[in-house]
């Protein structure tokens, strides 16, 4: 829900959210766990997936570092990727995989990220790690308001984060990451005063909509297409579907491993 915009959210589609209660942060940032969960896999980078050809006896995947020959595969990539039509299908997929890729759109929610000084933290009122810090929201009537709101002195260790969703963070993105930097910097100097730019260490900003190999954050469901879940699921021939937007616990990392787990289990049966 985060990522998108109330006219643009299905309550059908959040309700029906199933997962654990809360989620968890990794003092050495998630890709030190996934890299450190996943240690045993092989896994080939910098190989960009442009064309699967699949029939009855199985699938070729042609990258750009040659082409790899299976008796199946599973297909994780985003339906941002898929409904823009980044990797073709030979033969192409039915009309109904189409629809559900541009049912279960991406959103956009990014992070803005800055490391303080943790005695600079505590002396403008930020004493105890984890703290939630909300600043005046600039919507003027606007369909998708102008602002955020932020975890500050993550596990103690200074950093502090923004979140953006929506229609704004799009536009946002759109002007660069320094645009996006500036911004929360500006509104931070409202609630902080006008000192706290001078004790910004380091700064980030994802920009997950304009990622080629994401084309948004996460996927969502728009008014009315909730149902196409079901169908972004559905396997055809010897490809399979996963990934955080097939499970119930989409928009999570860790719905994305359930999801592609319990695939990859299906698959394993079968071939």
């Amino acid at each position: 829900g985060m990522a998108r915009d109330f006219n643009n959210w299905s309550c059908y589609d959040d309700y029906y959210w199933k997962g654990p209660k809360g989620s968890g942060f990794c003092k050495q940032g998630y890709g030190a766990l996934v890299a450190d969960y996943r240690k045993d896999v092989p896994v080939k980078l910098k190989t960009v997936a442009k064309e699967i050809k699949w029939d009855k006896k199985g699938v070729k995947v042609v990258t750009n570092d040659g082409t790899i020959s299976a008796k199946a595969c599973i297909v994780t990539v985003s339906t941002g990727v898929l409904n823009a039509r980044k990797i073709k299908f030979t033969p192409d997929l039915p009309d109904y995989k189409y629809d559900a890729f541009a049912g279960i759109t991406m959103g956009t929610y990014n992070h803005i990220t800055f490391l303080f000084d943790k005695r600079y933290l505590f002396k403008i009122g930020i004493k105890y790690p984890d703290t939630y810090v909300y600043t005046k929201i600039q919507s003027n009537g606007a369909a998708s308001p102008k602002g955020g709101c932020g975890l500050f002195n993550i596990t103690g260790s200074g950093l502090c984060y923004w979140d953006t969703g929506g229609k704004f963070s799009e536009e946002l993105e759109a002007e660069g990451s320094k645009a996006q930097i500036d911004f929360f910097l500006n509104n931070l100097k409202t609630t902080f005063g006008s000192e706290i730019d001078k004790h910004v260490i380091k700064a980030h900003a994802t920009r997950w909509g304009k990622n080629p190999f994401t084309l948004g954050s996460y996927a969502g469901a728009i008014p009315g297409k909730a149902h196409l879940r079901k169908s972004l699921r559905k396997s055809v021939g010897k490809i399979f579907f996963a990934g955080e937007a097939c499970a119930d616990a989409h928009a999570t990392v860790y719905g994305a491993n359930w999801s592609g787990t319990k695939i990859g289990k299906k698959v394993a049966k079968k071939v």
